[in-house]
């Protein structure tokens, strides 16, 4: 029976050819956009870390009640290490860039992990050539050696298995390259290309104040996080009675853990369940306009399936014969929607590298392929069973009494799906719109410069070129003059640590002859910088002058303070002439100028109060050149490099790239769910859309002996449009009073998401409404025209 009913259907629906592909496609935009998000959900938030027993990872940070994820310093390591009861294994590392020299090649920058010798057994992921490290890797005495990922051996060594062994240079230091890690292994983040051992000696440890490592450790076994965070607060505890100075009784100091899994995907857990909550509800609009389109067909073969009753056809094979259809066009919606769901994946991993952790490891599998599966038949219950129980119950009775009672049931049933596709659209609308709103509130984010026509590169220089500050503050003074001027060039400058980059490098700072009050919060963001940095990127003097670029190491040490620092320390007094002096920093500093705040962290972030200290006078190895010009960004910044060659031809230049660039990647996830939701909206309005010109021209169809009569009545030919509007407008006016109550509840699931907008944003709460009744109104004008033409005459011989 069953191939026999399937074979009917098939035959039915190729003579139904526009109710197939309609129906086909609007499945398969549904089950493809719903398999692309579970994709995307089940890599990012379903799947464990790919380590041993990655439950039992846990991040641990320092906490301070200003700070509450501080770095780690190496002396609190230790004491971590050899005072806890509840590790199995616990590390420290940090990312460093570094210039690589393999044979006789040009260097090339390349982020690297340093990382104590229990970070492999940590982690517990084998090498796919040679060995990890370990901790006798990490004695002062041993050898330096260093472990490639696996992009870094296919890229740099050709892949060869012999590259195992050879030496390769490290800031100029030979390291024997021990092992290759497999291509899924990117812990910390898929930019390291190397690991290697710390080798901290406890006899020459840095300043327990000096944080600037993350933890991670492994739990003993039966060891739950709760009982590992009791175990390393008394160790926090211990130390702050131990060393008052370092961890002051009203700083809040203590320790914090939390699981790998949680500090790795937790940011991005909000917004992926938003769109998977969206994508299901774009699902049950699809599910809802093929249901509408299947009524509209039971209506037409009303009689067939009376027919079928008469001459004995029961209940269950008529439900069958519905059902095998329903089947077929989930079945073709299903293979259609997973070449669809490809294409979605594709471009998501376009549109969010930056937004999303492990999105690299994403993958139509079999796992993914059976939940296509499932929401395939769950459609065919929820667009096929309602609708052919409805239909041969109806035709049952028809075949009994010999009258059609369908008609105004089925009109009912449909115009009830139309409604709830109204509220969803609505709901999806609003929250597109908040997103929007979001969106558009961060790019009018004053970030406190200018990014038009300014390039930025990084250099670090190496220390084995350039192992002191004075060679530091020459190369970067001369580059800089250099820079400066090259054609097209209108200034140029460097610092630190660039805007928007979400680097932090606070210090305490003292300030003369100012008393700071308990609990006030003394850390400040400190950058450094040489040339004409704050006229490259056009920050506003707002008291004093800038660096000359004529300050030296030896000269009088002079700094400039943003307008929030001021504030902090001087309210509205002038700063100019004050002093003060860093964390470790014997001389004073004079001020001698204030300028405009800029946002480092980001452009949703606080701002920080910061100062600028003369680069010549603090040298550091990595700066970030900043340039502006009135010439194209490609030559210049290839004019840029050759600049930099020829000073120094071994240290490398590396993430070259506009201003308006960094800026874009700031925002990179908000625009990414800004997009996803904001595509759903629109299909979603689009299917309503379809959903109400299949009501009302049915309706028409179903209406024209009544229109025709009314005609012949004399009514008049612009009132009929009219008829039918109003039945249109009455569905959407349901609809939008349903879907701005949903909307309403709903939309708090969204706070997280947004930024310098309400939930209830009264603008787009309006505005969505308004452009689904613009759309609807479009929708309802081809059926209403259609009916404003129909003939009397003919319409009285209407069956």
């Amino acid at each position: 029976m069953i191939g026999k009913e399937l074979k009917l259907a098939a035959r039915s629906l190729v003579r139904s050819s526009g109710f197939t592909v309609v129906a086909v496609l609007t499945l398969a935009l549904g089950i493809g956009a719903s398999t692309a998000i579970f994709t995307v959900v089940r890599s990012v938030l379903l799947e464990a870390l790919p380590y041993d027993e990655p439950d039992e990872l846990v991040r641990f940070w320092t906490y301070w009640d200003d700070y509450p994820r501080g770095s780690i310093s190496e002396p609190e390591y230790f004491d971590y290490l050899d005072q806890n009861q509840v590790f199995r294994h616990i590390a420290i590392y940090r990312g460093r860039s570094s210039n690589l020299s393999v044979g006789n090649g040009d260097p090339e920058r390349v982020l690297i992990c340093d990382a104590t010798g229990q970070f492999f057994p940590l982690l517990g992921v084998p090498s796919l050539l040679g060995r990890t490290l370990g901790p006798d890797d990490d004695e002062p005495s041993s050898a330096r050696v260093a472990v490639a990922s696996f992009g870094l051996w296919q890229r740099s060594l050709g892949g060869d298995a012999a590259a195992v062994g050879r030496t390769i240079h490290i800031e100029g230091e030979a390291h024997t390259l021990v092992g290759i890690m497999p291509p899924d292994f990117s812990y910390p983040n898929h930019q390291t290309e190397l690991w290697r051992a710390t080798r901290l000696d406890r006899a020459k440890l840095g300043s327990r104040g000096n944080h600037g490592y993350n933890g991670i450790a492994r739990l003993g076994q039966s060891v739950t996080v709760e009982q590992a965070q009791s175990d390393v607060s008394a160790i926090a505890r211990r130390l702050q009675e131990q060393f008052p100075d370092n961890y002051p009784e009203d700083s809040g100091f203590g320790l914090i853990l939390v699981p790998l899994f949680e500090h790795t995907v937790g940011s991005v857990r909000p917004a992926l369940l938003v769109l998977l909550a969206a994508v299901g509800l774009v699902l049950l609009i699809a599910c809802a306009n093929v249901a509408n389109l299947t009524l509209v067909r039971a209506a037409a073969k009303e009689k067939e399936m009376a027919l079928r009753a008469a001459l004995g056809a029961g209940r269950i094979r008529l439900v069958a014969g519905s059902l095998a259809e329903s089947s077929i066009l989930a079945g073709a919606g299903m293979m259609l929607g997973i070449a669809v769901a490809f294409g979605c994946v594709r471009a998501v991993m376009v549109l969010g590298p930056d937004a999303l952790p492990r999105l690299e490891s994403a993958r139509i599998d079999g796992p993914v392929l059976g939940f296509s599966l499932l929401i395939s038949a769950v459609t065919v219950l929820l667009f096929g069973l309602a609708p052919s129980l409805r239909v041969t119950r109806l035709a049952s009775r028809l075949r009994e009494s010999g009258r059609s009672t369908m008609g105004r049931e089925s009109q009912r049933l449909r115009a009830t799906l139309v409604v709830v596709q109204i509220a969803l659209a609505v709901v999806l609308l609003i929250g597109a719109g908040l997103l929007v709103r979001t969106f558009e509130n961060l790019l009018q984010v004053d970030p406190g410069f200018r990014t038009e026509q300014v390039l930025t590169m990084e250099m670090t220089l190496g220390e084995d070129g350039y192992p002191d500050g004075e060679r530091r503050a020459q190369f970067f003074g001369e580059l800089v003059d250099a820079l400066q001027s090259l054609p097209g060039v209108v200034a140029a400058g460097a610092i630190s640590n660039p805007p928007l980059s979400g680097w932090s490098n606070d210090q305490s700072v003292e300030v003369e002859g100012f008393d700071p009050p308990s609990g006030f919060n003394v850390f400040d963001e400190v950058r450094l910088v040489a040339g004409r940095y704050f006229e490259t990127l056009r920050i506003p003097l707002l008291q004093g002058e800038t660096f000359t670029g004529l300050e030296t190491r030896d000269g009088p040490p002079v700094v400039i303070v943003s307008e929030s620092l001021a504030r902090k320390y001087w309210g509205d007094a002038s700063p100019l002439g004050k002093r003060l002096r860093l964390e470790d920093d014997e001389p004073w500093k004079t001020v001698v100028g204030v300028v405009g705040d800029i946002r480092h962290q980001g452009l949703s972030e606080p701002i920080r109060p910061t100062y600028y200290v003369p680069h010549a006078q603090r040298p550091w190895r990595g700066m970030t050149i900043s340039l502006r010009s009135t010439g194209e960004a490609e030559a210049v910044a290839r004019a840029a490099r050759a600049t930099a060659a020829r000073i120094d031809r071994s240290q490398p230049v590396y993430n070259v790239r506009s201003m308006s660039e960094l800026v874009s990647d700031n925002v990179a996830r908000p625009r990414f769910n800004t997009l996803l939701l904001s595509a759903f909206a629109v299909v979603a309005v689009s299917m309503a859309a379809i959903g109400i010109y299949g009501v009302l021209a049915y309706s028409v169809g179903q209406r024209t002996q009544e229109i025709g009569i009314r005609m012949a009545l004399g009514a008049s030919q612009r009132k009929i449009p009219w008829l039918v509007a109003r039945q249109g407008a009455v569905l959407v006016i349901l609809g939008m009073g349903l879907g701005l109550a949903l909307a309403a509840t709903l939309s708090r699931l969204l706070s997280s998401l947004l930024f310098a907008v309400s939930e209830r944003d009264p603008l787009t709460f309006v505005a969505a409404p308004v452009v689904l009744a613009a759309v609807a109104l479009l929708a309802c004008y081809v059926p209403a025209r259609r009916a404003s033409q129909v003939d009397p005459i003919v319409a009285l011989r209407y069956e």
